[in-house]
């Protein structure tokens, strides 16, 4: 079998990285869970109000990339209902 080139390198690297899912916000905060002994159930994120997005936002026992991800999918969505308003409304 031929080496890969570079170029093939690459976009199988891009493929592989674009079928890796990032962790969600309940894995990134079941480790905090376990290590505190308490049973943290993060505040509902997709699909929610803002103010339940501020609730995430505002927790301390929450990573700051978790919060991120928790914004991300907040934003996504928000998105999403409003791509579905306009292709109904027209």
């Amino acid at each position: 079998m031929a080496p890969m080139t570079r170029g093939a390198a690459r976009r199988l690297k891009k493929t592989v990285n674009a079928e890796v899912a990032p962790p969600t916000v309940e894995e990134e905060v079941a480790p905090v869970a376990s290590e505190t002994g308490s049973s943290i159930h993060p505040a509902p994120v997709a699909s929610e109000t803002e103010s339940s997005l501020d609730a995430v936002l505002a927790r301390d026992d929450i990573s700051p990339r978790a919060k991120n991800l928790a914004f991300s999918r907040w934003m996504r969505e928000r998105i999403t209902e409003r791509l579905r308003e306009q292709r109904g409304s027209h």
